[in-house]
């Protein structure tokens, strides 16, 4: 029986995956599988799929078939809307994606995402919150002098329930952002209205063995994102970064699936307020 977690899982793998094999057992099907973002100052993005069950040959030759070249992908705003490009990056995985070339996000703007493809219309909406700021950032080494953990502070705003993804990028070497192991989504629960610190796992792109090669090397330059998020955005990622988190592959759980925002359709339309900064790692 095909289940939401694996297809909306499996998505995920696919984007965020090295370019090697991958031997599972998997099906074609027919569920149109989103993953779209939106950034203030930035052009949308979106990836589509079709979702696919664990009952027939997978590797990464296969990725192809499961992809969709030939959607109509529209955003609008209240005052503005463009179709989006089919592109291709190599900073993805597989490297084939609708952009904007025009439209732009703005904070405190909401925006519906339209999809055509086979005759099905899938929509979703988003809206982009006020950004926060991250106030300092630092690197702690481990024992071995060799890699260690960034931290960072940051100050809530006290101003309601606040939600947040953090992501990392290693210049020169990644060409996609990647969210952290430990804090991919989270909110202002236990610190609202206060100052905190966190320390941060690398953001990884291998997510079949996630819990190796955790840490920030000495000598590299890392690129730190904070995302803000409503709530809805939250409530998904946090549940795809708790199936990685638990069980160290997001395709081993078959019993908890991962919710959608997407109406005729699986995924994740996200906006994001972000802010992006820059460590250099040093001992």
């Amino acid at each position: 029986m095909k289940r939401l977690f694996y297809i909306f899982s499996l998505f995920f793998l696919i984007i965020a995956c090295e370019q090697s094999d991958i031997n599972f057992e998997l099906e074609q099907a027919n569920d149109v599988v989103v993953y779209g973002y939106i950034e203030d100052g930035q052009n949308p993005i979106v990836f589509l799929t079709y979702s696919a069950n664990f009952t027939g040959k997978f590797d990464s030759s296969s990725l192809s078939k499961q992809l969709i070249a030939d959607a109509i992908v529209n955003v609008y705003s209240s005052a503005d809307s463009e179709q989006l490009s089919f592109k291709r990056g190599d900073e993805f995985i597989p490297p084939f994606y609708y952009e904007a070339n025009q439209l732009k996000g703005k904070v405190g703007e909401s925006y519906r995402l339209k999809i055509e493809i086979d005759g099905r219309v899938i929509e979703a909406v988003t809206t982009i919150p006020e950004k926060e700021e991250i106030d300092s950032m630092w690197f702690v080494a481990n024992a071995s002098n060799s890699d260690g953990q960034i931290w960072i502070s940051m100050q809530d705003n006290n101003i309601g329930d606040d939600f947040y993804r953090i992501l990392t990028r290693k210049k020169g070497s990644q060409g996609a952002f990647y969210p952290t192991l430990n804090y991919g989504a989270f909110s202002d629960h236990l610190f609202e209205g206060k100052s905190v610190d966190l320390s941060l796992l690398r953001g990884l792109e291998n997510y079949v063995a996630p819990f190796g090669g955790v840490y920030f090397e000495i000598g590299d330059t890392i690129e730190v994102k904070l995302n803000k998020m409503d709530r809805i955005s939250y409530d998904i990622w946090k549940q795809v970064q708790n199936e990685i988190f638990n069980y160290g592959n997001p395709l081993s759980a078959p019993n908890n699936p991962v919710g959608t925002n997407i109406i005729g359709g699986i995924g994740a339309w996200t906006g994001y307020g972000s802010n992006n900064y820059t460590i250099n790692i040093r001992q």
